[in-house]
């Protein structure tokens, strides 16, 4: 299952090339796809940008590793949703390469 944020909606399908060119070139928002272990396997500069966190050190790690603590219960509670098909965005907040919260 994929499921996106797009502007002001939910796209619940296979995107397009165009769509994750487009997604992953986005100067304001990460974009970042998870194996189902949820290993980043791919993300985009904007990533580096607001948590000074290289691309290279962020990939094949748990994106859990990266999550403030008390976002992980949402992040859990998100992926529940998911495989029952239900849309929503949450927003987290992340951990900077000093480790600031």
């Amino acid at each position: 299952m994929t499921l996106l944020k797009w502007p002001n909606k939910i796209v619940n399908s296979a995107p397009t090339a165009s769509q994750l060119t487009q997604l992953l070139n986005s100067p304001s928002d990460v974009v970042m796809m998870l194996d189902e272990q949820h290993q980043i396997i791919m993300i985009n500069q904007c990533w580096q940008d607001i948590t000074g966190i290289s691309i290279e050190q962020t990939q094949g790690k748990v994106f859990t590793d990266f999550l403030h603590p008390e976002d992980i219960s949402n992040w859990i509670q998100l992926l529940q949703n998911m495989r029952c098909e239900a849309k929503e965005v949450i927003w987290f907040r992340l951990i900077s390469a000093s480790g600031e919260l």
